[in-house]
């Protein structure tokens, strides 16, 4: 066969062979291309997937997952018991909450309170933990970005009050429930604000005397509790951390 037959036929297999050799050929040169590249447009979707999994948080449509929340405020209670009726007593304190959102309108949590009190003959720390819900009231009409929620809660709660003056200090415990209720405002950053109204009663049901002996608390009188109660009303405002 002469030369000149040997390219004809060549060229005439080329077309054929070219969707083989054209990658392999372009991975050897290290500029790898494509042989038959697709049209602009033709079998693609060039629009980013969304990853449910990634949604972001909104005021106005909770994103399903783990979320936190933060915030500082004020408290006020008063103390109704067998003995007396206390005196209104007001301070600062912090609320958090941490839950899973499992729809856009609900959220299961675990939320704490810590409230720092004065009255004229001591000083309380007030702390209460539970679990409880939070949800959504998109009934009610509300602004863009901007959402209405509900809260109810319960759990356990410990009040320490440190009489002036005196080395010891007294710790009640009991029960807790609550009601409450807020609004979420979005920022265009994408930052989430909240600010909410909580109420409280709280159910004494046993009295610690402790005194400090040395470096450690030590549990000199107790006894349970007849009738006490104690009902706070926090006000507080704070962000979304997460």
């Amino acid at each position: 066969m002469s030369a000149w037959r040997v390219a004809r036929v060549a060229l005439a297999l080329l077309p054929a062979l070219s969707p083989v050799l054209l990658p392999s050929l372009a991975a050897h040169a290290g500029n790898p291309v494509e042989a038959n590249p697709p049209k602009p447009g033709a079998g693609f979707d060039f629009a980013p997937e969304e990853d449910p999994a990634r949604e972001r948080f909104k005021a106005d449509h909770w994103s399903r997952g783990l979320h936190l929340l933060a915030g500082l405020g004020a408290n006020t209670s008063f103390y109704r018991s067998d003995a007396e009726d206390a005196p209104v007593a007001a301070g600062v304190g912090w609320a958090t909450a941490a839950g899973y959102v499992f729809t856009p309108s609900v959220m299961l949590e675990i939320s704490s309170n810590v409230g720092l009190r004065r009255l004229k003959r001591a000083a309380i720390w007030d702390t209460v933990f539970g679990p409880g819900v939070r949800f959504r009231l998109p009934w009610v009409s509300s602004p863009a970005h901007t959402s209405l929620y509900g809260r109810a809660f319960t759990g356990w709660g410990m009040e320490v009050r440190y009489p002036y003056g005196s080395g010891e200090r007294t710790h009640v415990t009991g029960p807790v429930g609550g009601l409450g209720g807020g609004i979420l405002q979005g920022t265009a950053r994408g930052t989430v604000w909240f600010a909410e109204v909580v109420g409280y009663v709280h159910f004494f049901q046993h009295r610690y005397r402790v005194q400090q002996s040395g470096d450690l608390p030590s549990v000199v009188g107790e006894r349970p509790v007849v009738t006490e109660t104690g009902a706070a009303l926090t006000v507080s405002v704070g962000i979304l951390v997460f």
